[in-house]
């Protein structure tokens, strides 16, 4: 038995006006509610209650200034989190966690053509994102526990981001293109359990290159993106510490086409500098390295009589450390690193009636550190390989569709690499990993109005 489920309830509101056919003025209001059990945490959400406001106005100006694009936001989130709502509490004592994030922000972007060649956007952007939280632990009632959320917030960090950017595409003739950006950010990080503040100046840039064939594109990609370190980066040990990443790759690829037949091939190389790191020992600690990574990946489909299609991919991706540092040696593997990946497929469509069969294969994963990985989750040691397969089929329309199928048709036992440690929750003994549903049955229906 695995702890896990959740229940989600959303609204979007959208209103639209235009009073010329060169302006729109655009109103969103997102409404989300939310509550999920969790099958690796110490606690549930028993609330995840968002708020989203959008204001965007667009206004087209001339042949040259296309356009201008003003847009304004408001995100709010507040999260209750406790290990009494749907679990069995241990030792009677009752945890509440209620953090909370409000993120304000705005984006001008203008739109340019200059001539049938190029194409150009210039912009900034601001955004604004305040963290505060409340919480008790270890309180010997739920009463006692719930009185946290009349409490006022303490203040966590304060992330701003000013920016600036431009991105363009110079396409003189139909045969080849060039697509080329720059941006520049400062970042201010504040902590206010300490008010320390630290402040980024991040870099980015790309060129690409694209040659169009008859049935064939080629492209090859060079660029340097900086990131500055996160909330969930910035809260562990040594996250205050933490340098910007700067990653600088090559990518290469071919998009192949003709007739029924379409292939894919992509490849990239990849040195990121002072790439964040996190250690899950006794306490969570962050640090920098420098790593090396390369991959690529593979596909392919077959369309046989228009109905029956034949699909197939492959995707690997090698990874290692090129520093001595916080018990990580020259050479070890990167952690959270995906094995190979491969998937085959076959599926009948006529526009109406479906029917899909896919197999789904991981190699072993042999490269970890154990204990070591991102803020998504850890190594967990070596991972054996699986096999499984998927099967559904259905009948859809433009306004209904109506699917059915079996996961896991095999009922095997599996896990991906990338998982997390089950805890011990009432008579669910912990587990080193999440393993995936068994065979498991499912139906979809969808109607349009």
């Amino acid at each position: 038995m695995v702890h896990s489920a959740y229940n989600r309830e959303s609204v979007s509101l959208i209103g639209t006006l235009t009073p010329t056919q060169n302006t729109a003025l655009e109103l969103d209001i997102d409404l989300g509610r939310g509550n999920a059990s969790y099958a690796d945490r110490a606690m549930d959400a028993r609330t995840f209650d968002r708020i989203s406001y959008n204001l965007a106005y667009k206004q087209h100006i001339s042949d040259t200034f296309d356009s201008l694009e003003v847009r304004l936001w408001r995100n709010e989130i507040d999260h209750i989190m406790d290990n009494f709502s749907y679990r069995q509490v241990v030792d009677n004592k009752y945890n509440v966690s209620n953090p909370k994030r409000t993120n304000t922000g705005g984006r001008v972007e203008g739109k340019f053509y200059f001539g049938n060649a190029w194409e150009l956007y210039v912009g900034g952007n601001y955004n604004h994102d305040f963290h505060a939280s409340r919480m008790l632990r270890d309180s010997p009632s739920k009463n006692e526990a719930n009185a946290v959320l009349n409490q006022a917030y303490k203040p966590n960090f304060t992330f701003q981001t000013l920016g600036i950017f431009a991105q363009g595409q110079y396409m003189p003739e139909s045969s080849h293109s060039i697509a080329f950006g720059a941006r520049y950010d400062t970042l201010s990080t504040l902590q206010h359990s300490t008010d320390k503040e630290v402040q980024n100046h991040l870099g980015s840039g790309f060129l690409r290159y694209e040659k169009y064939f008859d049935t064939l594109t080629l492209y090859s990609g060079v660029g340097v993106a900086q990131r500055g370190a996160d909330f969930w980066e910035r809260s562990k040990g040594g996250g205050m510490e933490l340098k910007p990443e700067t990653n600088s790759q090559l990518d290469m690829g071919l998009v192949y086409q003709v007739d029924s037949f379409n292939a894919k091939a992509s490849a990239f190389m990849s040195h990121i500098a002072d790439y964040i790191v996190l250690h899950y020992g006794s306490a969570t600690n962050a640090f920098n390295t420098n790593v090396f990574l390369g991959g690529g990946e593979l596909e392919a489909e077959y369309i046989a009589w228009k109905s029956l299609h034949f699909y197939g991919s492959l995707a690997y991706i090698y990874a290692e450390n090129l520093k001595n540092v916080a018990g990580f040696k020259v050479g070890s593997p990167l952690p959270q690193i995906p094995p190979l990946q491969g998937q085959l497929s076959a599926f009948y469509d006529n526009g109406g009636w479906l029917l899909r069969l896919d197999m789904i294969a991981n190699a072993a994963q042999h490269r970890y550190m154990l204990d070591y990985g991102s803020v998504v989750g850890k190594d967990l040691g070596r991972m054996q390989g699986f096999v499984t397969l998927n099967l559904y089929g259905g009948y859809k329309r433009k306004y209904f569709m109506l699917l059915a199928g079996v996961d896991n048709l095999t009922n095997t036992l599996y896990a991906y690499h990338l998982s997390k440690n089950g805890v011990g929750i009432g008579d669910i003994a912990p587990t080193t990993r999440i393993y995936e549903p068994g065979r498991s049955y499912w139906a979809k229906v969808r109607i349009c109005f």
